[in-house]
Order: structure tokens, then C-alpha cells, then sequence
């Protein structure tokens, strides 16, 4: 009896203990501060924020390269600016790093900027706030990263900007601590899962950055008409799909497929490639492949000669070791995102 009731006080205790270490451990393993490091970068900030002594915050855009979309037609080179605005006019500098100079940077090895902030046109040595920029012409798809820092013993106040640039975007949404603590409490009763015949997140709009995760899928619906004239005597419109992804990531683990709605509606029959059981099954019309030039990773080309539902599927393989940021574009004169 002595032994049992030893054994039982040891347990109470160990349990006691894990209720009361495991608070403290979920707060240690909360996600990054927006802005601390290169894996949660801001975009630019309109309104004045504070940067402390010595510290340093990290901004990013991503930059695609402008294209000729027919035979025989031009496109100018894109040159995008960066602006900040600070004060004390002694406090701050920004430094543009590529992905390149970011692993750099990680490794704690030297590194040198591809660029910097400098004193704006106009503007004087005695200006407060003082105005930097920096103009540069970046080359193909990539991130770019744009790292403020606070050299002086002073509590920096700054703005960044980015000029509009059709060319230009920004980091996909973070997920702040507080609403990662809230969609991980539990639920107050459990409730009976219910399997969706198809998929019910929001889908992202085209031309936005998302994320996906190892294993995850996002699903675009796009409806077409091959605008092929009164007589239909006119080749029917081709509708064009081009899929970005952020450059430090392997290709090989990134894929889309395109369904006719025909197709689409016998994988939600099956229940095979909707639910994830297996991404590999079905037959799809066509699919991304890898182009040889700068504009974007795959691209996919397509004509119908009657109106078509289109489905769209972007895909992360569940062997990639984490996820990643993609943005896919749709071209078409009567290709309309659903």
C-alpha cells in the first residue's frame, strides 16, 4: 500500500508541474514580431513608427519583371523607389539586400548591400525629418528586402515608402501572436466533422501573394468564352496562367493543374484529389510547366471553342520541408476570375 500510494503522489506532482510549465512554453514558441527578422518582413509604413536604439526592422517587396504578352511587341525596364522619411536627421539608413545578401546576413558573414538609402533630390544635410531614397532596376522575380536601422542612441521615428508599381507587391499577411493565441484555443464543446465536397476556403484573388503549407492545395475558378465572333469564323481567345514563386524555394515541389468543369466534377464524385486522399489522381486538361525565361516559374496556355468553367489547382508537395509564398496571374481578354 505504501509503494501505491507513493507512486500515486509522484504522478499528481508530475502533472501538477506540466499544467503549470506548459503556459510558459506556448508563450516561448509564439511566431515572429512582424518586422524582427527577414522570415516575417513589413511591408511600407504610411503612419511614423518608433525603432529603438541600436535596433534594426526589416521591410520587403516582391518584384516581378514587366513581359511582352504578343510577337513583336516591347515592354520598358521597371525601376522601383524607395522612400524614408525620419528624424532625428541623425538616427536613420536603410540598406536593400537581395535574397542572396539576406543568407549572408543569417550566417553572421559580411555582406554588401546591393543598395542604400541616400539624401533625396532637394533636400539638405540640416532637414528635419530628413528624406533618403533609393532607385534601383531589379532583375526578374524575387524579394527583395529593405532593412531600416537605428545606429544611434536615439528612439528613431520613421516612414517608409514604396512608389505605386504595377510591378510591385508586398509580403503576404503575417498572423500577429495574439491571432495565432486566439484560433489555437480549443473549442468549448466538440462538434462533428463535417468533410466538404469541395474546398471552402477564400480563394486569393489573382495577382495576390498566398501562402501555402506542405501537403496544401488552393483551388481558382475562372469562367471563359472563346469570343470567337458572330460567324465563329475567329480563332477562339487564348487564355493565358503564369505561377510566381518566391525565388529561395525549390520549383519541384510547386505545381498547378487546370480542369475543365467535366473533370472537376468527376474528382468531387470520386471524392479522390478534393479531399488531399491522393493530389496525383484525375485527369486534367493541362498543366504549369517551366518556362525558360524570367516571366514567372510555369505558365500554362489554353483555347476552347465553347464557354468553359476552368478549375485551377496550386499545389505544395508534402515533402517540402516548409512553406512558401506563390501569386498566380490570369491574362485573357474573357478569362473572369469566379
Amino acid at each position: 500500500m505504501w509503494r501505491k500510494g507513493w507512486k500515486l503522489t509522484l504522478f499528481v506532482f508530475a502533472v501538477t508541474l506540466a499544467m503549470l510549465w506548459t503556459p510558459a512554453f506556448a508563450v516561448e514558441t509564439t511566431v515572429a514580431t512582424p518586422g524582427s527578422g527577414p522570415e516575417a518582413p513589413l511591408g511600407p509604413v504610411a503612419e511614423w513608427t518608433e525603432l529603438a536604439p541600436g535596433a534594426m526592422r526589416w521591410h520587403a517587396f516582391y518584384y516581378y519583371e514587366p513581359h511582352a504578352m504578343r510577337a513583336g511587341e516591347t515592354v520598358e525596364a521597371s525601376t522601383v523607389n524607395v522612400r524614408m522619411e525620419f528624424a532625428p536627421k541623425e538616427a536613420g539608413k536603410f540598406e536593400v539586400l537581395s535574397q542572396a545578401q539576406v543568407d549572408l546576413w543569417a550566417k553572421g558573414e559580411k555582406y554588401t548591400p546591393i543598395g542604400m538609402g541616400t539624401l533625396s533630390c532637394g533636400c539638405k544635410l540640416e532637414d528635419s525629418p530628413r528624406k533618403m531614397n533609393w532607385t534601383g532596376e531589379p532583375i526578374g522575380h524575387s524579394i527583395y528586402y529593405i532593412l531600416v536601422k537605428n545606429p544611434t542612441d536615439k528612439i528613431l521615428n520613421y516612414r517608409l515608402f514604396i512608389d505605386e508599381n504595377k510591378y510591385v507587391s508586398f509580403p503576404a499577411p503575417i498572423v500577429t501572436a495574439a491571432a495565432a493565441t486566439q484560433a489555437a484555443a480549443p473549442a468549448a464543446a466538440p462538434v462533428a466533422a463535417v468533410e466538404p465536397a469541395a474546398p471552402v476556403a477564400k480563394t486569393p484573388a489573382t495577382g495576390e501573394w498566398f501562402g501555402l503549407q506542405p501537403g496544401s492545395e488552393t483551388w481558382f475558378t475562372f469562367a471563359y468564352d472563346p469570343d470567337m465572333g458572330a460567324k465563329r469564323d475567329k480563332d477562339p481567345a487564348a487564355a493565358f496562367l503564369t505561377l510566381f514563386v518566391e525565388e529561395k524555394h525549390p520549383l519541384n515541389d510547386v505545381h498547378f493543374d487546370v480542369f475543365t468543369d467535366a473533370e472537376y466534377q468527376q474528382l468531387v464524385k470520386n471524392g479522390e484529389d478534393i479531399t488531399g486522399a491522393d493530389a496525383l489522381k484525375g485527369t486534367a486538361v493541362g498543366c504549369g510547366t517551366e518556362n525558360s525565361t524570367l516571366r514567372g516559374d510555369f505558365s500554362w496556355m489554353g483555347q476552347f471553342t465553347s464557354p468553359e468553367t476552368l478549375h485551377v489547382r496550386v499545389r505544395l508537395d508534402r515533402n517540402c520541408a516548409d512553406g512558401l509564398n506563390v501569386k498566380l496571374e490570369a491574362v485573357g481578354k474573357t478569362l473572369q476570375q469566379m
